[in-house]
C-alpha cells in the first residue's frame, strides 16, 4: 500500500519532486503501489489537501489499484474503527462486508464528493 510519508524525504520535497512529477520518487512509488489507504480524521481533512487529492486521483483512475478508506468514530464503548474497501477482506463474505461498511459516516464521503481542487491546501514552510 501507498504511504506518502515513506515515498520521499518530507523535509526536502523540492529535491524529491523537482520539476517533472513523473521523475520523482513520489510518483514512482505511487505507480508501483497496489493500493492506497486513506485515513480520515473527524473533519475528513485529507480531502482538502492537494497531494491527498492527487493520490486519490491516482487510485480512482487506475482500476488495478485498491482504494480503502478508514476512520474512527465515537461510540458508547469508545472509538470504533470503520473501513470501506474496494475488495473483501480475507475470509470475508459479501454479507459480512456489507455489515462492516454500513455504518461508515456518509458525511465523510460527501466531503470528498464536494472537493474543489482549486481550493486544495498544501503545507508551506516559512
Amino acid at each position: 500500500y501507498w504511504v506518502c510519508g515513506y515515498a520521499n524525504r518530507q523535509h526536502e520535497l523540492m529535491h524529491e519532486i523537482g520539476c517533472a512529477l513523473q521523475d520523482s520518487s513520489f510518483y514512482k512509488a505511487l505507480q508501483v503501489a497496489d493500493g492506497i489507504l486513506l485515513i480520515l480524521d473527524p473533519e475528513a481533512k485529507p480531502f482538502s489537501r492537494i497531494w491527498c487529492d492527487y493520490e486519490l486521483y491516482a487510485a480512482i483512475t487506475d482500476s488495478a489499484k485498491d482504494l480503502d478508506l478508514v476512520t474512527a468514530t465515537h461510540s458508547a464503548n469508545g472509538h470504533v474503527a470503520m473501513m470501506l474497501s474496494k475488495n473483501f477482506l480475507p475470509q470475508e463474505s459479501a454479507v459480512a462486508k456489507s455489515v462492516r461498511e454500513r455504518n461508515f459516516p456518509i458525511s465523510f464521503l460527501l466531503r470528498g464528493l464536494h472537493v474543489r481542487l482549486e481550493d486544495g491546501e498544501a503545507t508551506v514552510t516559512e
